[in-house]
């Protein structure tokens, strides 16, 4: 039996339109609150569930200098204390090179305070663990992926996490280029500041899982380290236990510590710290 020609196209044109209302859509391309998608490569290859929610504004310039074999700096800043930044800057002018702030090698996390993110943002990165979590809390925990977030983008391969009320060691340049030359290959993070008793009497120690993350105020994050901690969203608890719970669920998450641990500490003139403002705040309510 012969077939016109018409009709084979028009049994085609039909098939076409039929399978582009079965396909299934891609969950990560449903974006709320008109955010810019970032297929970002993570640790097995494959794109996070939870990139949607990052925004544009989530990128921050990319670093043209390197400083002691770290590739950007950030700093976890709660914006409502303008004097923090200002005395954080003085101390990275201390001891960064020339040029730092021209060639964008320090980027100040200052978004998702815990007094303007909005519901929509928590449930996007909480989920189900929303109403468990303080403000404070929640935003600060956002603020260490959202230097995750940038890091994995720019594939830095190396940087450092420093919250906004620590104070640097004289000798940190040299303290950190040793620590960098010790850790081994497939390390996913390495504590330098510590306010829980640190054992480690060589230059680096690989941490037991469960053990505590010595706190999160100043810590070196791996590409490959910022990458594990963007696939274990969404966001359960605070920066350091969010660690313990990588660390305890991923046996790829190598933790370490290191007996120069005290390169970074809490500053002086600091009276409401971090850990403070991650108090702040109730808990979310629907």
């Amino acid at each position: 039996m012969k077939i016109s020609k018409n009709i084979i196209l028009s049994h085609c044109a039909f098939i076409v339109m039929l399978l582009n209302i079965l396909r299934p859509r891609n969950p990560t391309r449903s974006v709320s609150r008109n955010i810019s998608v970032f297929d970002l490569p993570s640790s097995n290859g494959s794109v996070h569930s939870l990139i949607h929610c990052f925004s544009k504004d989530d990128v921050f310039n990319k670093s043209s200098m390197g400083w002691q074999g770290i590739w950007k700096i950030y700093v976890i800043h709660w914006s409502v204390l303008a004097k923090r930044k200002k005395n954080m800057l003085r101390r990275l002018n201390d001891i960064l090179p020339q040029q730092w702030k021209e060639n964008n090698l320090v980027a100040f996390v200052d978004q998702y305070d815990s007094d303007t993110v909005s519901m929509k943002v928590v449930t996007c990165f909480s989920g189900p663990f929303a109403s468990t979590q303080r403000k404070g809390q929640f935003s600060v925990s956002l603020k260490h992926h959202v230097a995750y977030h940038d890091m994995t983008y720019h594939q830095y391969v190396v940087t450092l996490i420093v919250e906004d009320d620590v104070s640097f060691d004289p000798s940190i340049l040299q303290f950190t280029s040793v620590v960098l030359r010790g850790l081994p290959e497939g390390w996913s993070n390495c504590f330098i500041s510590a306010c829980l008793p640190v054992s480690c009497r060589e230059v680096v120690c690989l941490q037991p899982r469960g053990s505590g993350s010595n706190c999160a105020f100043g810590y070196l994050v791996s590409l490959n380290g910022s990458k594990l901690m963007l696939d274990h969203l969404p966001l359960r608890t605070t920066p350091d236990c969010q660690m313990n719970y990588v660390s305890k669920s991923d046996s790829r998450f190598q933790s370490y510590n290191t007996k120069y641990h005290r390169m970074i500490f809490e500053a002086p003139d600091e009276t409401d710290g971090m850990w403070k403002a991650g108090k702040q705040g109730d808990f979310f309510k629907y």
